[in-house]
């Protein structure tokens, strides 16, 4: 409801057509939604079919701290906890994320979207795909323009193969650094997704492994999306 307040320390949050957000001693004035729109434009990064939403819809906590969030139908955990997230509701702009927030100090943004890629492919092949959509929906933006992008390279995360790329962009006269972390589990391919305006490179990479350190798979042995009957 405008107006509406949720109290969490150290910040609260108002929604009244726009997100106002005091974080220690700096505010963020009401042109932050638009400022996060802007770094939007042109998200449109899936490859394959998008997977059903979960019955546990991440917007409904939308101005509340991130402890775990859990999607048992994407096969998916996202634990938080230890850091200063918040969920935002960014169904509007990427209805195809199943996790979206935001911190501050530094000013970054996370989203989660988990596409069904079919058998065979990998983490760095998906990271390729991605990049690719990235690149099409960002240059076809007005003043949207694709800078450049570079691997970081594959990794073990804690079992998981994953691969990290960087991606670079201006959205008009704003610079996006965005890092990309994918990870392929069966025909479950998963991007992680945190980007940022004017955050350094080492500092939005370190807070791309704090939210990739947080994600884990929760049934190793399921592979497979459930499929109702009439899907292709």
């Amino acid at each position: 409801m405008a107006g509406d307040y949720i109290t969490r320390e150290p910040a609260k949050v108002q929604s009244e057509n726009c997100l106002g957000v005091i974080w220690g001693a700096a505010p963020l004035q009401c042109g932050l939604m638009e400022r996060i729109r802007t770094l939007l434009v042109g998200l449109v990064l899936c490859a394959g079919a998008t997977l059903a939403a979960d019955p546990v819809d991440y917007t409904e906590f939308a101005g509340q701290w991130v402890t775990t969030f859990e999607s048992q139908e994407l096969n998916y955990r996202l634990d938080l906890s230890t850091a200063a997230y918040t969920y935002v509701d960014f169904s509007g702009q990427v209805p195809e994320a199943s996790f979206a927030a935001l911190r501050f100090l530094p000013n970054a943004f996370a989203l989660v979207i988990v596409e069904d890629m079919g058998p065979g492919l990998t983490a760095r092949t998906y990271a390729d795909v991605v990049l690719e959509a990235m690149e099409i929906n960002i240059n076809a933006e007005e003043h949207g323009r694709f800078r450049g992008s570079g691997d970081i390279g594959e990794r073990m995360e804690r079992g998981m193969d994953v691969f990290q790329k960087t991606v670079y962009a201006e959205m008009g006269e704003m610079p996006v650094t965005y890092v990309l972390s994918t990870h392929v589990h069966g025909s479950r391919a998963y991007q992680l997704l945190v980007f940022a305006s004017n955050v350094g490179d080492d500092e939005l990479l370190a807070e791309a492994d704090a939210v990739l350190a947080g994600f884990s798979i929760i049934d190793p042995e399921q592979t497979e999306p459930d499929r109702q009957a009439g899907d292709v």
